[in-house]
């Protein structure tokens, strides 16, 4: 498995003894679970309603890796099957993006790259150079043929040609099934994440340590 968009929370408070690697954080771990748990289930639930689950792999595949260096740097990241970065991000096409010449003589517009913002692109000899394979695998979970012009089925084997070159020419659309949710689950759960860190501070620093007032704050 390969872990995705790590999330580093840097949990500080105003006080000289910042950093202190005493505090437990019993109640903090507790609402990262939870919070990982949502972020999870809200990712899973995306792809069904995208209709990302063709052999569902990446779906079965979703976890939550937890890191707790000390008491205020925490790692979480999603985990799964290795391409859930190119489903979320998409993949720039490797062009190009200017239509051939119609022999008509009207014009066409130009084509269009499917991701230009993502960090992975087609042609960039970064990847397994495998686009037609997992196109017919695609293709036989789907089930699905189309019809030449002479109103015949083709082959998985026929169709994952022309398919495989358009994918690689002008990318795969982005699918943010991993930002999306964990921006709703942060929205959800930073205050509770806050309030029990809290907890955690007055359970286990003693009274010298402990400031009377302080100020939480919490960066992901």
């Amino acid at each position: 498995m390969a872990l995705y968009d790590r999330k580093i929370l840097k949990l500080t408070w105003q006080t000289s003894n910042e950093g202190t690697k005493k505090v437990k954080l019993k109640n903090t771990t507790d609402v990262l679970h939870r919070m990982g748990d949502q972020w999870v289930r809200d990712a899973k639930k995306a792809l069904v309603a995208g209709d990302k689950v063709a052999s569902g792999r990446l779906k079965d595949s979703l976890g939550v890796n937890l890191k707790v260096k000390n008491d205020t740097i925490i790692q979480m990241a999603m985990m799964g099957e290795p391409y859930g970065p190119y489903v979320d991000q998409g993949v720039q096409g490797a062009g190009p993006f200017t239509p051939p010449k119609n022999p008509s003589g009207k014009s066409t517009k130009p084509y269009t790259n499917r991701a230009p913002d993502s960090p992975f692109k087609f042609g960039s000899k970064t990847g397994k150079g495998k686009i037609r394979e997992g196109i017919l695998g695609w293709l036989r979970t789907k089930r699905f043929q189309f019809r030449d012009d002479a109103g015949r089925f083709m082959s998985y084997e026929q169709m994952s040609y022309p398919i495989s070159r358009n994918v690689y020419r002008y990318g795969i659309e982005p699918f943010p099934f991993i930002k999306k949710p964990w921006e709703a689950a942060w929205r959800r759960w930073n205050g509770k994440l806050a309030g029990a860190w809290k907890v955690d501070i007055r359970t286990y620093m003693d009274s010298n340590e402990f400031p009377t007032k302080f100020k939480i704050k919490i960066e992901a």
